[in-house]
């Protein structure tokens, strides 16, 4: 077999990795950076106040350090990375990510083909299953939910994500208040224009990503919550974009489905045949509604695991409302005078 080629130092690259608790996959992560075709100037591993042996990991590898003494999350942990450097161009890792070699030069040709663009996100790799059901689960449905939005987006993929430094001074960087996994992806979608990142389907990274199911349903809670906040803080952007353009419309109809299997329970429970109706004409529509996403799945992964995604989607839609109901709370109190919850997202910086 032929020697790969030898790789490429852009020296307008840096790349940024947040890690919290990252011991395990850091190490492979920093090794499949270091395979890549198109080589960052700079690696700059921020260890978010983890207490096990990440920072020991990171420096075995030689990347440039720091470390956080308070833990503050993905977002702020992005933020202590980009700021520390003055690189045009920063690219975005997660920890537990395994990029693959040609994915960095096709993210930078999408820049330079389109100098309009503000950034250009990756794709995940296939999960073939994963390390667990519901890690696969997890690592699928973003899978699927990223190949829906098509070439042209407004949010962050974070996992992997070139951005122009002029957007991130633009977004006067990560919410560092909103500490749920991709909440600060979801909240990039209100302040850049519509279409103004690349979406890359070859540009691919491997997800290695241990998710409980209790980790996935406290998550979707967050998601929830901090969504409404961000629609809330940014009706005025909302108006001149298309809904259609910010959301992978099956998430809200199965939250509706949620909220309506919650109104007609007692009904049901207590015998009346309407709502007992209205239970399984939900229940069908919940089924239609997943349809296209549980072909993806079994293709993906397989019949039975397209089998365990739709109670794995029932459980995150309800937990989904929780964190919607408790964040519709939230912003009432807010409106009324109050502070409202600290970390609420932020207004719109356009």
């Amino acid at each position: 077999m032929a020697d790969r080629a030898p790789a490429r130092v852009e020296p307008r690259l840096a790349a940024v990795i947040p890690a919290h608790g990252a011991a395990r996959t850091l190490g492979p992560c920093l090794d499949a950076l270091a395979q890549s075709s198109v080589l960052p100037d700079v690696i700059i591993v921020v260890d978010d106040a983890s207490r096990d042996t990440t920072a020991e990991v990171a420096a075995a590898h030689g990347v440039r350090l720091l470390r956080r003494p308070v833990q503050g999350g993905p977002s702020a942990a992005r933020n202590t990375g980009w700021r520390a450097c003055d690189h045009e161009l920063v690219v975005f890792l997660d920890a537990d990510t395994r990029i693959e070699p040609g994915a960095l030069a096709l993210l930078l040709a999408a820049l330079e083909a389109e100098p309009a663009l503000r950034g250009a996100n990756g794709q995940l790799a296939p999960s073939r299953g994963g390390p667990d059901p519901v890690s696969a689960f997890v690592n699928t449905a973003l899978r699927y939910q990223l190949r829906q939005h098509g070439p042209r987006v407004a949010s962050a993929f974070t996992s992997l994500c070139l951005m122009r430094r002029e957007t991130l001074l633009q977004l006067g960087g990560f919410d560092e208040r909103a500490v749920s996994r991709y909440a600060d992806d979801v909240a990039t979608r209100f302040v850049l224009p519509p279409q103004s990142l690349a979406q890359v389907e070859q540009a691919r990274v491997a997800h290695d990503k241990v998710v409980p199911l209790a980790g996935l349903l406290r998550h979707r809670a967050n998601v929830g919550f901090h969504f409404v906040g961000s629609v809330a803080a940014n009706r005025r952007a909302l108006r001149g974009q298309p809904q259609s353009a910010l959301l992978d419309l099956r998430y809200p109809l199965n939250t509706a489905l949620a909220a309506a299997t919650w109104a007609l329970l007692p009904g049901a429970l207590l015998g009346f045949p309407g709502c007992r109706l209205g239970l399984g004409l939900g229940s069908c529509a919940f089924i239609a509604n997943n349809a296209g996403f549980l072909r993806f799945v079994a293709k993906e992964d397989g019949l039975a695991a397209a089998a365990l995604a739709l109670p794995l989607t029932a459980a995150e839609s309800h937990a989904y409302l929780l964190g919607v109901a408790r964040g519709a709370v939230a912003t009432l109190r807010a409106a009324g005078g109050s502070h409202g919850p600290a970390d609420a997202p932020r207004a719109s910086a356009r």
